[in-house]
């Protein structure tokens, strides 16, 4: 785009007209995404209270296999923070966290498997049904206590 001199005020509004249509499939993108994350988060928002559930009720058939409490559910919910966490305790100490973070949920032990990337931590996709997807995050867990 070439400047003409004395006319400082037509190439600027060029110029911004330009920029102003080079930018706006970017924002217009940006807003998209930032729409679909926050409808995936309301998504799980909804769906976790069911999440609960199921992981509560996995937790009371442990449980009542092992014939003892071994395993006690946290939901850490109702706190102040509007982040929604579950954990689950075993008697020995191991805790294994479901967490939500931003749209998607991870599921994370308190330590690490030694070795495994990420420290052990796993982002669990919501193409599973509630129950599917609390079995999955507790199963992996459950076979290393």
């Amino acid at each position: 785009m070439a400047i003409t001199a004395g006319v400082p005020t037509h190439w600027c509004h060029q110029l911004g007209t330009h920029h102003r249509l080079r930018d706006e499939p970017a924002r217009r993108e940006a807003c998209a995404l930032r729409d679909r994350d926050a409808e995936r988060q309301s998504a799980v928002r909804r769906r976790w209270p069911a999440l609960t559930v199921a992981m509560r009720a996995l937790v009371t058939s442990y449980n009542e296999g092992a014939g003892i409490d071994v395993l006690t559910v946290v939901d850490y919910t109702e706190s102040e923070s509007r982040d929604l966490i579950l954990e689950v305790a075993a008697r020995g100490g191991q805790t294994l966290t479901m967490e939500l973070s931003g749209g998607e949920l991870c599921v994370r032990p308190n330590e690490g498997a030694v070795g495994a990337p990420d420290g052990g931590r796993r982002w669990l996709t919501f193409g599973l049904s509630d129950e599917d997807m609390a079995a999955y995050a507790l199963q992996h867990w459950l076979t290393q206590l």
